[in-house]
């Protein structure tokens, strides 16, 4: 999933759900959700009133789950997804896609709970538990844009990781990019119309970071060393959630099960290495020398609930997705040419071309590249030639299929 935000967005549109009187479409920066009206029948949001998008995953914290009759007081959880009953998740009602939760935007005064200190947020004093002590301690003023996430409370779902996905490692710094691939949705215009793109279809696994570099960042670092014809060649192995925090797999025994090892071992033989270390030492004498090369890969068939026609007796696959030399990204030509190289996968390519919206939309849904009998995940678009903008970064994007979204049972290792 991208960077967790709770932002504030302004309304652009309310209508009546076309199959449900007590239900409205409130429409908002290319989502859609669905709110239930007032119990006089008029729509609780009108056009310009500023929202709180809470996003799928979110986890809700219970003040916020009584205030929008989301909670069961005779089971004590919420009424949402999770064992809390407080996980957001997309949904379908009457037959309306609706990805998310509002929640109205005002002036929220915080209240200290003087019993145990615990701060809490309500939108009037009458909401405050009349047999507790409370006490008024500031106001806070939102504005629209505004990630407002940590001011609610609200927390992004985390699954529990699974041991053979689980090992024993050590601190690298920052040596990854924090790679996260912001929603279509979300920023609707960032793609220009008619330059050319990559789209990939969005494969669902576990990211899996390799990066071979000449020298160890740091002296201690336990990092995997490989003797490539009698010259050093040093690998650093993450996952997409410890790569973020700068962490990498000690090269121990007991992580050569380990998801992310073994998928290293099984793709990248000692001849692959030998190609990329040339590469770098023949860069040495370059302006810019390349003195390490990251492989951002996706590791799938029996790692999460998607298989892809993996058996459970048969091994992972790997596939490539970017590549990044130091801290640039290669445009997806240079890509194609390692992946050609070194006889490593890519991603599925589903396009290259022109864009536009429509072949987005066409190619977000259907059936896997890999087996007809999978949902598509959806598809990742990129320019060609690599380029940035200023409200997102690095120009990627992402468009997810319905269908996946609505899978019962889905899980989201990172």
């Amino acid at each position: 999933m991208a960077n967790f935000e709770c932002k504030v967005y302004r309304v652009e549109s309310v209508t009546d759900h076309p199959d449900a009187d007590r239900l409205s479409l409130v429409k908002f920066k290319g989502f859609t959700c669905i709110a239930n009206k007032l119990e006089d029948g008029s729509h609780r949001y009108q056009e310009d009133d500023l929202v709180v998008y809470i996003p799928e995953q979110a986890l809700l914290p219970q003040w916020m789950m009584v205030k929008l009759g989301l909670w069961d007081e005779e089971r004590l959880k919420g009424k949402l997804a999770g064992n809390e009953g407080n996980r957001c998740k997309a949904i379908r009602l009457r037959g309306i896609y609706s990805e998310g939760i509002l929640y109205p935007v005002m002036m929220h005064q915080k209240f200290v709970d003087m019993d145990n200190a615990d701060i809490i947020f309500y939108d009037m004093l009458s909401y405050a538990d009349p047999k507790r002590e409370y006490k008024v301690d500031t106001w806070t003023e939102v504005h629209e844009g505004d990630n407002v996430a940590e001011l609610l409370g609200i927390t992004k779902y985390e699954p529990p990781i699974p041991q053979h996905m689980a090992g024993e490692c050590f601190g690298a710094g920052d040596i990854f990019f924090h790679y996260d691939i912001e929603s279509i949705m979300k920023y609707p215009n960032i793609l220009i119309e008619g330059e050319k793109v990559r789209i990939t279809e969005k494969i669902h696994g576990t990211q899996t970071r390799i990066q071979f570099s000449l020298h160890k960042h740091n002296e201690n670092d336990e990092c995997f060393e490989e003797d490539i014809y009698g010259a050093k060649l040093y690998v650093y192995i993450a996952s997409k959630g410890l790569g973020d925090q700068g962490v990498c797999f000690k090269s121990v025994p007991n992580n050569e099960n380990n998801v992310y090892v073994k998928i290293f071992r099984e793709n990248f033989t000692k001849a692959m290495m030998s190609e990329i270390l040339s590469f770098m030492y023949g860069t040495e004498t370059s302006e810019n020398p390349v003195t390490n090369i990251t492989f951002y890969c996706e590791t799938f068939g029996n790692t999460q609930d998607l298989h892809y026609g993996v058996k459970s007796n048969e091994p992972n696959k790997l596939n490539i997705f970017d590549i990044s030399y130091g801290k640039e990204f290669v445009s997806g030509y240079v890509l194609h040419d390692w992946c050609k190289l070194l006889g490593l996968n890519q991603v599925p390519v589903l396009y290259i071309g022109p864009y536009s919206d429509e072949i987005v939309k066409s190619l977000t849904d259907g059936k896997s590249t890999y087996d007809d009998n999978q949902i598509r995940e959806g598809c990742v678009i990129t320019p060609m030639i690599e380029r940035y903008n200023n409200e997102i970064g690095r120009v990627i994007l992402k468009s997810v299929s319905e269908a996946y979204k609505l899978r019962k049972n889905g899980t989201e290792f990172n």
